[in-house]
């Protein structure tokens, strides 16, 4: 009864971080994470020594002990290597220890990180707009990175649009808050495109993961091919 009992208030803790990790650092929000699940790796049972007539139950708190130490360590060297939950491609590892050489994949999409330097250019050129929102903490954000706008024909798609990345960390941050007044949006949802015309009209938000046919058919639209 009392191991149910710890089980349970790591899950309440956990859940409690997973809702705040919006207005936590990212880099606090993978830290805490990490030893917590430490922790429950270590009096929930997953150093525990097991005998030779141990039944089911010891052995399966031995082994959610152990898969949370293994992820907590995971996360632990994430967050002290990159500032998130996830840790980099291996090739970018050593890059962290300001020593080593990594190979940089290159953007198959022009983006400017600038809104309003984007918007400018957007207007200059007489281009409809393309916008990403991320945030650091967002997995989600990065699968659409690599799935979509990595895709070939998205990229030379993307040509005929001004593109622009915008970082929305926090739900209650000035520049989010800002941000979604100013285009409409009633929901913090990353990760979130916004689709522009050439007459900086808002005509498309597409929310979560789009795949790639769909992201060239909505930006068709919006550029009115």
């Amino acid at each position: 009864m009392e191991t149910v009992k710890k089980f349970f208030g790591f899950v309440l803790l956990l859940m409690a971080l997973y809702f705040l990790r919006t207005i936590l650092p990212v880099s606090v929000t993978a830290l805490l994470t990490a030893l917590l699940l430490l922790a429950f790796g270590v009096f929930g049972g997953g150093l525990d020594r097991l005998t030779a007539e141990a039944g089911f139950f010891p052995r399966l708190k031995k082994f959610l002990g152990l898969l949370a130490l293994t992820v907590g360590l995971y996360l632990f060297v994430g967050s002290l290597l990159t500032g998130g939950l996830l840790l980099p491609p291996v090739s970018q590892w050593f890059s962290f220890a300001g020593g080593g050489v990594t190979t940089e994949q290159k953007e198959p999409i022009a983006w400017y990180h600038d809104l309003e330097k984007g918007l400018q250019a957007a207007r200059a050129e007489g281009k409809p707009v393309l916008i990403d929102t991320w945030a650091t903490w967002c997995a989600n954000c990065r699968v659409l990175d690599k799935k979509t706008f990595h895709h070939p024909d998205v990229a030379r798609t993307a040509r005929d649009f001004v593109a622009i990345k915008v970082q929305l960390e926090k739900a209650g941050s000035p520049v989010t808050k800002d941000f979604m007044k100013r285009f409409g949006l009633k929901q913090y949802s990353l990760p979130t495109v916004l689709l522009l015309d050439r007459n900086g009209q808002l005509v498309r938000i597409l929310q979560g993961v789009v795949e790639p046919e769909d992201m060239i058919r909505e930006m068709q639209t919006a550029s009115g091919q």
